[in-house]
């Protein structure tokens, strides 16, 4: 028989199990509204290039993109966000370490997509830019949302 310690430790970590996931969801929405009310966020571009890319490319996990900033693309995109800045993929630390380039990386990882402030020409060799969110300050032209090839032929 079940010690009454133990049931109402099971009651309350089925309590925290339901209860838990609604807490982060709830974060999640509000700093969502947040971005979304200040334009003057650069976050806010982030935010409404994961929102284009997700209704626009109708991207799923299976879809891979890469991005020099990826901490809210991440969270808020619906496809697999790989992270080439260096800091946060060891994968791609250690590919550029023994001389692997960006194209070569999104090659091996699959890529078929890219979302950041640095210009596509200035990472990729074939790419079509698919659409440009405005940034709210002179630091950048946009976040780009972009297909790229990695040396695979792309369409026009």
């Amino acid at each position: 028989m079940i010690g009454v310690r133990w049931l109402s430790a099971l009651v309350v970590a089925g309590a925290l199990y339901l209860i838990v996931p609604f807490h982060y969801v709830a974060a999640a929405s509000r700093v969502m509204d947040t971005y979304r009310r200040d334009p003057t966020n650069w976050q806010h571009a982030m935010l409404a290039a994961a929102t284009w890319s997700n209704g626009h490319l109708t991207l799923t996990k299976d879809d891979r993109l890469l991005a020099f900033s990826a901490g809210l693309l991440g969270w808020f995109s619906d496809a697999t966000v790989i992270n080439i800045d260096g800091l946060a993929n060891e994968d791609w630390r250690q590919f550029r370490t023994r001389g692997g380039s960006i194209e070569q990386y999104c090659a091996s990882v699959g890529a078929t997509y890219y979302i950041d402030v640095v210009e596509p020409d200035r990472v990729f060799r074939s790419y079509r830019v698919e659409e440009t969110i405005p940034f709210p300050n002179d630091l950048s032209n946009g976040y780009f949302i972009a297909s790229v090839s990695c040396g695979r032929s792309i369409e026009p």
